[in-house]
C-alpha cells in the first residue's frame, strides 16, 4: 500500500475564545487547545483571521492552498451570544439599488430574502454583522 503524501493541507478551526451554551451558560476561554494541537504535528503556517473579514478570509485560505506545506487557519471571533458582544443593529435594505443578483443569498443567512427580486432584511433576525453588505457590490444593503 502506498501513502500519499498531502503537502499542502489546511486546516480550519473557530476560536471563539468564548462561547454560550445551548442552555445559556458562557464557557469561558478555550482557545490554547488548538494551539497546543498545531504544535505537537510540527506545523509551523499559522494565520488568524476574522470570519467577518470576508476578503481576508478569502485571501488566507487561498495562500495557505498554495502553500507546499500543512497549514491552520484559526477563526476568531467571540460569540455572538455572550453578553458583552455589542450588535451595531440591523443592516438597512435599500430595494432601489438591488439588482437582484442574490449574492447575499449565498450567505444562508436567515435574515435576508428576496421578494420581488429586491433584497429585504428582516430587522427581527438581522444582528448587523455586515457580511452581506461585503458581498453587495451595488450598495443595496447599507447601515
Amino acid at each position: 500500500v502506498r501513502h500519499k503524501v498531502v503537502r499542502n493541507a489546511v486546516w480550519i478551526f473557530t476560536d471563539q475564545t468564548a462561547f454560550v451554551r445551548a442552555d445559556g451558560i458562557e464557557v469561558p476561554e478555550q482557545h490554547d487547545i488548538p494551539r497546543v494541537w498545531i504544535a505537537n504535528l510540527g506545523i509551523r503556517r499559522v494565520q488568524v483571521v476574522d470570519p467577518y473579514d470576508l476578503a481576508a478570509c478569502d485571501k488566507a485560505i487561498k495562500e495557505e492552498l498554495s502553500a507546499n506545506e500543512p497549514s491552520v487557519i484559526i477563526s476568531r471571533r467571540p460569540c455572538a451570544l455572550l453578553k458583552y458582544v455589542k450588535h451595531p443593529g440591523p443592516i438597512e435594505a435599500k430595494p432601489e439599488k438591488c439588482v437582484g443578483c442574490k449574492a447575499c443569498m449565498k450567505l444562508g443567512c436567515p435574515a435576508i430574502s428576496v421578494m420581488g427580486g429586491k433584497v429585504q432584511i428582516d430587522n427581527t433576525l438581522c444582528t448587523g454583522c455586515g457580511l452581506c453588505r461585503q458581498l453587495c457590490r451595488k450598495g443595496a444593503l447599507g447601515e
